[in-house]
């Protein structure tokens, strides 16, 4: 990109690479800014509640500026959905520095360096719009998910498995968990009150619901003919049933489910349209990249790619 007044970069003092930013992708951004003679805002996040971090995003942006989201899935959700409610004109890159890092992943393959993203092709990015009970929107980046798959990831963004891969960043989420964390996750989910749902006005038992843009999950979606979704007008809605699908309720139960999900892909259809009711209306969490968040009295979840867009760097294009 050759003409832009200021880079603004967005990223988590808690992330799982947060010293790869501050020794490697600062230091470069900032070099760039001088040598381009233009200002360098940075927007740190510590443990800001999701809304406020979206705020700080749209609030901090003006036309013409360049905006890097460097962290995990979660730095790069409220980065996308701020860049999105400003209106701005602006382009975003996104960098690879969290836990998990889907989303800038399948932007970018394996390209991490500033310069490269700044200098590759654009996309109009429309990212999924997710509404609850009318009012309530999400603009989603990569994923938003409901119940089982939300308990488990809380366990994989907890402050243990931060900080094992805050030590051994080549490490894997799961392989972050701690064997004894696996018989408390199973208990959080058969814990888990996930009412019924309505769709196309068939009711559901399912207990893990996801909605997902991009390939997310490394190697979780093969739906038939799909290879990316960042270009398409259609996303990838998932539902599934893991609670009692072995003895016991056993941890080890759930685990063939996840084995099967990574095997053979989670199940579910692609869909441009979605409407969920659920019964009755409840208090539920939604997982957005890599933020989740408490949701009241929800009645309804509508899901479809958003009219609008915003621009995007795609090195991997």
């Amino acid at each position: 990109m050759e003409n832009f007044r200021r880079i603004v970069a967005v990223h988590s003092l808690t992330s799982s690479r947060a010293s790869e930013y501050d020794q490697k992708v600062a230091p470069a951004l900032k070099q760039i800014a001088t040598t381009r003679g233009v200002e360098f805002v940075e927007i740190p996040l510590n443990k800001v509640p999701y809304f406020e971090a979206v705020q700080m995003v749209r609030e901090t942006l003006k036309d013409d500026d360049v905006l890097f989201g460097a962290g995990g899935d979660g730095v790069n959700q409220v980065t996308l959905q701020g860049l999105f409610e400003s209106k701005k004109q602006v382009v975003a890159g996104f960098l690879p520095l969290g836990n998990a890092n889907d989303f800038a992943s399948a932007l970018n393959g394996s390209i991490k360096n500033p310069t490269k993203i700044l200098t590759s092709k654009t996309l109009d990015f429309h990212p999924l719009e997710l509404t609850i009970n009318r009012r309530i929107k999400f603009y989603v980046a990569a994923y938003a998910t409901f119940g089982i798959t939300t308990v488990a990831v809380d366990w994989l963004n907890s402050e243990p498995a931060r900080d094992t891969r805050q030590r051994r960043p080549r490490r894997s989420p799961v392989a972050s968990l701690r064997p004894s964390a696996l018989g408390q996750l199973s208990r959080n989910i058969n814990a888990l009150s996930l009412p019924v749902w309505r769709r196309d006005g068939l009711t559901y038992r399912d207990d893990s619901i996801g909605f997902f843009l991009t390939p997310a999950a490394k190697g979780l979606l093969h739906p038939p003919g799909v290879g990316n979704f960042l270009a398409r007008d259609d996303f990838f809605f998932h539902f599934d049933k893991v609670r009692g699908r072995s003895s016991n309720n056993s941890w080890f139960g759930k685990s063939l489910v996840a084995g099967r999900w990574a095997t053979f892909g989670l199940p579910g259809v692609v869909s441009d349209y979605e409407e969920l009711e659920f019964l009755p209306a409840s208090d539920l969490s939604i997982h957005v990249g890599g933020d989740t968040v408490s949701l009241s009295d929800v009645r309804t979840v509508t899901a479809e790619r958003a009219s609008d867009a915003v621009k995007i760097f795609v090195p991997r294009q």
